[in-house]
């Protein structure tokens, strides 16, 4: 029979991931809502001769910005769902789509947080906007920076032609696969863990989420009914291990690019540090 979450797995993987998350959303909050430190790279692209209107009154750079935080707060809002989801019998298959959807967000953040050089990090920006424009210029408004509503068709011939502008031939745009892969090889590079399978991550979660034969096995119980699905305790582990590595690495890049110091990035760390304790209770536990 598979194991399943105890209430005190549930319990430490509440510490380990929810307030961890929260702490990385305020700290990309507070770092985009205040004045740039003169040393950052986030100011050095603010400065640069690269960085111009994007349209209306919004830079580039502001844009790029609110995309990063927008993006944490996805991440995080998936992780709300996730935690809030998991005493719940019934949410098995779920809770892959879920962690599938955070590390998508949280992936796109820390490739948005990742460059130094000013031409890259506006590259990326424009790259990724204008790959994400498909589905909202039939279906969303658009806002820049600054809330203002804009006009869809002339926001995205004004990316290309920034876009243009800056690279005549453009560098390929990371695909989502491939964002969340470099995510999480770039976390694993400072903090090794065991338990993640890199190469499988997302094509398991992915396979879930499209009710792949192959994936959905691994939720059934023993009676091998399609009714009769579980949220084996391995499983779990290992999307929390990815979640937790994926928090932790944005949380690390924001710092970084923002330059940030003192009590904001003190608090970061404490939350890291009470995150980290949790998580490696969860290992130990058997």
């Amino acid at each position: 029979m598979q194991s399943i979450l105890s209430d005190d797995d549930v319990r430490m993987i509440r510490d380990g991931i929810r307030e961890f998350s929260a702490a990385t959303e305020t700290l990309l909050q507070f770092a985009v809502s205040n004045p740039l430190p003169p040393h950052s790279p986030a100011a050095s692209h603010r400065d640069s001769e690269l960085n111009s209107i994007a349209f209306g009154t919004s830079t580039v750079t502001n844009d790029a910005y609110l995309a990063i935080l927008l993006a944490t707060s996805a991440g995080a809002d998936h992780v709300r769902a996730y935690v809030s989801l998991l005493p719940k019998s019934r949410v098995t298959v779920a809770m892959s789509t879920l962690t599938r959807g955070a590390l998508e967000a949280f992936a796109k953040a820390g490739y948005l947080l990742e460059p130094v050089v000013s031409l890259e990090f506006i590259g990326r920006y424009l790259g990724v906007t204008l790959d994400d424009l498909t589905f909202p210029m039939k279906h969303g408004t658009f806002r820049d920076s600054e809330g203002v509503e804009i006009d869809k068709i002339a926001y995205r011939d004004r990316l290309r032609e920034l876009r243009a502008t800056l690279e005549p031939t453009p560098k390929p745009t990371l695909r989502t696969t491939h964002q969340v892969g470099h995510l999480l090889e770039s976390a694993l590079g400072e903090h090794p863990d065991p338990d993640l399978n890199l190469p499988n991550i997302y094509s398991q979660l992915s396979g879930t989420a499209h009710a792949g034969a192959t994936t959905l096995g691994m939720y059934l119980g023993p009676e091998r009914q399609p009714t009769r699905f579980v949220y084996p305790r391995q499983l779990a582990l290992e999307h929390v291990s990815y979640l937790f590595a994926a928090i932790l690495r944005v949380g690390e890049l924001g710092i970084e690019h923002f330059a940030i110091s003192g009590g904001p990035a003190e608090r970061w760390q404490e939350s890291l540090r009470r995150s980290g304790e949790a998580m490696n209770r969860l290992r130990e536990a058997t």
